[in-house]
């Protein structure tokens, strides 16, 4: 067995997740190399031989736990254990910072800003889409959630209507890609898939067929 250089630590950890392959000759011989170099006296040093002898038994009865899933006793202790319920961070060891709630999600988080740039309103219907409620507007006196759209390129051309302006209907072979164009601070988006308040969806070539060309989208 090959020895380690001569500044072997003073302490150490034994984590018996699997049995280690040594014996007695082996632990003996580590005992030994200690006790050469003057690591002999002290309850450290005997607590450190100890559980050097003892990491065979130790490791024979976490086996059983290993294999059931569970983690061995005392596995968990000193820097190993998991938070508990009431743990603080090292920022905070005496636990008088009042806990921080996450800000509650107010009616107005998910309107759509039609004064932004085209690609910050379809940013942000993106990010609302679905698990997330949804980013939507107003269309005279209705609510309309809006679950996908797309850019439209302009080329930098100027402002072709007001913020939240229905240009008119987008016209695709494919259904899927019907729709209608409204107009952004900067930009034009297409809305691809809108859903009412009662539950009405509508999407594809039904979208673009609706009558709302001229007609702004509000807050309200």
């Amino acid at each position: 067995m090959t020895v380690a250089p001569p500044s072997l630590p003073r302490r150490a950890q034994f984590l018996p997740f699997a049995p280690p392959a040594i014996g007695d000759g082996e632990i003996n011989e580590v005992v030994d190399t200690l006790r050469s170099q003057g690591i002999t006296t002290g309850s450290k040093s005997k607590r450190f031989e100890r559980g050097v002898r003892d990491v065979p038994g130790r490791a024979r009865r976490a086996r059983p736990q290993l294999l059931q899933g569970q983690p061995p006793r005392g596995a968990g202790r000193a820097g190993n254990r998991p938070r508990r319920r009431g743990d603080h961070d090292s920022k905070d060891v005496r636990g008088d910072s009042p806990a921080v709630a996450p800000a509650r999600r107010r009616p107005g988080d998910g309107l759509i800003p039609w004064d932004s740039g085209s690609g910050a309103v379809y940013d942000f219907v993106r990010a609302l889409t679905k698990p997330y409620p949804g980013a939507f507007s107003w269309l005279d006196g209705k609510r309309w959630t809006v679950w996908s759209a797309a850019l439209l390129p302009t080329n930098g051309a100027p402002p072709l209507g007001r913020p939240g302006e229905t240009l008119g209907p987008v016209v695709s072979p494919l259904d899927a890609a019907c729709g209608l164009a409204v107009a952004c601070g900067r930009g034009v988006v297409q809305l691809l898939k809108l859903e009412a308040d009662g539950g009405e969806v509508v999407a594809g070539r039904r979208l673009a067929e609706q009558p709302w060309a001229g007609r702004v989208r509000t807050g309200a």
